[in-house]
């Protein structure tokens, strides 16, 4: 074996291993879902016959061997039969594809697992947050001679205040609530408009209207502030 052959039998067994398959398979997947999403009639089918769902997954688990299969073989045809001069160029491009095929689907993977977890924490913030709520609204209704039941309302009250407080610092911000990473003087609090406008959402009422000093609602409005770190 001449040195031209020895260089082409080992730039073929450090061929680059590409993402091409995995990244061709999850297109797939998602274009199947999509368009049976789209067709209503398609995915009440789909939810009512789970072989549809396998049916798509085999699909796209050969969507993306195919895909593989023909990268391999492009690989193979650019370094043994292609023009002695320049199939080192064609290699090292193909390897660059499959390199930035490894990288977009590494991004792929952490995007698919810090959604949900980031979704799962933020979750469990607003359920933090609505539940201390919920407990501070019901302890000053007890300071009151006039009982109001406040379980009727405490809880829209207080999911309204939690989804201002959404709103302003994001769902990113949300998910490190009462953690380490972020201080508590790092979030930005509900303010008074922000209360009156749950206030007027699910009582119905107007707190500025209200003239005596003793109503339950209007300190509730003023108690229900979701300030970060206020027990």
């Amino acid at each position: 074996m001449n040195a031209a052959g020895k260089l082409k039998l080992i730039a073929w067994l450090r061929r680059p291993k590409s993402s091409f398959g995995l990244l061709a398979g999850i297109a797939s997947f998602v274009v199947l879902m999509s368009l049976a999403a789209w067709l209503e009639e398609a995915y009440d089918l789909m939810l009512s016959a789970p072989f549809i769902l396998v049916a798509f997954l085999l699909v796209s688990v050969g969507s993306g061997i195919i895909v593989q299969h023909r990268f391999t073989l492009r690989l193979g045809d650019t370094i043994f039969n292609s023009p002695a001069q320049g199939w080192q160029r064609a290699w090292q491009r193909l390897s660059t594809w499959a390199r930035e095929s490894n990288i977009l689907l590494a991004i792929l993977l952490a995007l698919c697992i810090g959604f949900p977890v980031t979704m799962f924490y933020a979750v469990q913030s607003i359920q933090t947050i609505v539940k201390d709520c919920q407990q501070d609204l019901e302890a000053q209704a007890q300071m009151y001679e006039e009982q109001i039941p406040t379980t009727s309302f405490s809880r829209p009250l207080c999911e309204c205040l939690s989804q201002q407080f959404l709103r302003k610092n994001g769902v990113v911000r949300l998910a490190l609530f009462n953690t380490r990473i972020l201080d508590i003087t790092d979030f930005e609090g509900v303010t008074p408009t922000d209360e009156q406008v749950c206030l007027n959402s699910v009582l119905g009422v107007n707190v500025e209207l209200l003239s005596r000093q003793t109503s339950p609602v209007r300190s509730w409005g003023a108690l229900a502030r979701m300030k970060p770190g206020s027990e």
